[in-house]
């Protein structure tokens, strides 16, 4: 159903001939996501100091987890539709983390194990934008020696690291690309943050 309506009213301008990720039938979910964000953020400001606070997010994600399970039964978790049982699952393991980290902070642990967090969190979107960016130039197409069309990306996957790292599996070799990745922009992150460079809207 979505793929039908992004294609019916965007016609070519879908990302992909098949739909759009990002199309208009999930952007009410994804909406969602960042209202439930937003009101547990609302709700720890109100109740600063209350005790309670940890309990009641823990039980509000147990809830909402629990319900966006049940709820996949019959409209299954989705990322790439954003769908509405994704959102109650992904948004109650979301509280049960906020919970977790604000019952460490309340009791006077030590943070500094967070500051990669304050660091990304700071410049959120421009660490964002530069890292699609990046990754928009990795996926950019060019022709190799042999006439071969690659991308920098896959060229950096099975010519660089493939090849030096024989006998590792292709999903390691992925996760840690993926890894090495996270931690490049949260180092760009830290810099910023240590410089005292503010990049918002």
């Amino acid at each position: 159903m979505a793929a039908l309506i992004d294609r019916a009213l965007l016609g070519r301008h879908t990302l992909t001939p098949a739909g759009d990720p990002e199309g208009l039938l999930g952007t009410l979910p994804t909406i969602s996501t960042a209202l439930l964000g937003s009101l547990a953020g609302d709700w720890l400001r109100w109740l600063p100091r209350d005790p309670r606070r940890v309990p009641w997010l823990i039980a509000a994600g147990g809830a909402a987890s629990g319900a966006g399970l049940m709820w996949a039964l019959v409209f299954p978790l989705n990322k790439a539709l954003w769908t509405g049982s994704y959102v109650l699952f992904t948004g109650g393991i979301a509280a049960l983390l906020l919970a977790a980290c604000c019952a460490m902070f309340d009791r006077g642990h030590s943070r500094r194990w967070a500051q990669p967090f304050v660091w990304l969190g700071v410049n959120a979107l421009a660490i964002y934008f530069l890292a699609e960016l990046c990754g928009h130039l990795l996926d950019a197409p060019w022709s190799a020696a042999d006439a071969q069309t690659m991308t920098l990306r896959t060229w950096i996957f099975w010519d660089a690291l493939s090849p030096a790292m024989p006998g590792v599996p292709d999903e390691a070799l992925s996760l840690g690309f993926a890894l090495l990745t996270v931690a490049l922009w949260t180092g760009v992150a830290g810099v910023l943050y240590r410089r005292d460079i503010r990049i918002q809207v």
